[in-house]
């Protein structure tokens, strides 16, 4: 008997192969839920410091805006982090409560949030939402539902908790931003793994891309990608830095999907 496509496992003695069972959906959704959850725990104590999260900060306060928030609300910020956009929703609406799957996260934003009165956080999925149906006159979520294995579940439990007449504010990074963050990501660790392959480990690499966006004969077109690096890399000269920034940046697999944008620029430091 010929098999194909997979792993399998023969029982001794009974001459059946059976294939091995194939990773199911939940599974699947519970990894990139335990992923997810690890990578943020780490984040939470500089999310509204470091600069690399000032970003979805903003994005967060526009989404925010967008449901013209009122005394009477009661708001739900689904993936709320540490809290900023519930804060600042306290001092507007009757309640304000924050849901987030990272324990770190709901740790800091009770930590920041602990002289406010009518703020609460919650851990929890967002497919899952802890409370009963239309509890929340305003339901925010930004950027974060691309995180969510199922988002359109996760956006039929907003419904769900919704009152009658109420607010929904969906907010997400748009593709440009997405490319620049998947840019920044593989640049920083392709130079940090270059700077160790060379002796010389750095202390901390960090990448700011920006993606310009144009209209070239009517269609959206990427016609721009600068790359601003700055390192912390102990042994090294400014020179020998921005040589190993140029070697990574042909060798980064992003730079290299991207090759047919016009210009992608490089400016590289290292940290004073």
């Amino acid at each position: 008997m010929t098999t194909s496509g997979g792993a399998g496992q023969r029982r001794p003695g009974d001459g059946v192969f059976r294939a091995a069972p194939a990773v199911s959906e939940r599974q699947r959704a519970e990894d990139e839920r335990a992923a997810s959850r690890g990578y943020f725990d780490g984040e939470a104590i500089r999310y509204e410091t470091h600069r690399r999260w000032r970003r979805v900060l903003r994005e967060q306060a526009k989404t925010l805006a967008a449901l013209e928030l009122q005394p009477s609300d009661r708001l739900l910020d689904v993936g709320c982090g540490t809290g900023a956009a519930v804060r600042a929703a306290a001092g507007i609406v009757t309640e304000a409560v924050g849901l987030d799957l990272s324990p770190g996260m709901i740790d800091q934003a009770r930590r920041l949030a602990a002289q406010l009165d009518n703020v609460a956080f919650e851990l929890g999925d967002a497919e899952q939402l802890p409370f009963s149906d239309g509890r929340f006159s305003a339901v925010l979520c930004s950027t974060s539902i691309h995180h969510y294995p199922q988002p359109g579940k996760a956006v039929r439990e907003m419904e769900r908790v919704l009152a009658p007449g109420g607010r929904i504010a969906i907010g997400d990074s748009n593709p440009e931003q997405l490319i620049a963050a998947a840019h920044a990501s593989c640049f920083s660790m392709a130079l940090s793994n270059l700077l160790a392959q060379k002796g010389t480990p750095p202390d901390s690499v960090h990448t700011d891309v920006t993606v310009t966006l144009r209209l070239v004969d009517g269609t959206p077109t990427i016609t721009k990608i600068a790359l601003i690096t700055v390192g912390r890399v102990p042994g090294i000269d400014d020179t020998a830095f921005q040589e190993h920034a140029a070697a990574a940046k042909t060798g980064c697999p992003v730079s290299r999907a991207l090759a047919s944008v016009p210009e992608i620029t490089l400016e590289a430091s290292l940290a004073n």
